[in-house]
């Protein structure tokens, strides 16, 4: 399942339950304009068996729930050699420390991040 536009659903719960799930960051009716591309809702679901690569906006007024049950690196979008990837996100935030992103979260985090053109001390 690919996204590529502008999904909203301000009062309502939207569920996305799929093999993989790729968000674009880019709007299918405007490819080299910005970015322009998510899914926004009241509360936001993703049921994926293999992975979500998320380059584009996810936003939930009251919840975000993404589950991903069975990386088996069966057709990713997205993979390192000899690793499993769930979920790949491309972090673009106005936000200037990652914890200002991530502050209204809950839950257990892992991740790997390669900084790229970032200023020292992001990570507070």
């Amino acid at each position: 399942m690919t996204v590529a536009g502008d999904v909203q659903a301000p009062v309502d719960d939207v569920g996305f339950y799929a093999h993989r799930v790729e968000i674009n960051a880019k709007n299918v009716q405007d490819g080299l304009g910005p970015n322009d591309s998510g899914v926004s809702a009241k509360t936001v679901t993703f049921a994926i068996d293999e992975q979500l690569q998320q380059g584009g906006w996810i936003i939930g007024q009251d919840r975000v729930d993404i589950d991903v049950f069975n990386s088996d690196g069966t057709r990713p979008y997205f993979a390192f050699p000899d690793e499993l990837v769930s979920l790949k996100m491309d972090v673009d935030s106005q936000a200037r420390y990652l914890s200002e992103i991530l502050r209204h979260g809950s839950g257990r985090i892992e991740f790997a991040v390669w900084p790229q053109n970032m200023q020292s001390g992001i990570f507070d």
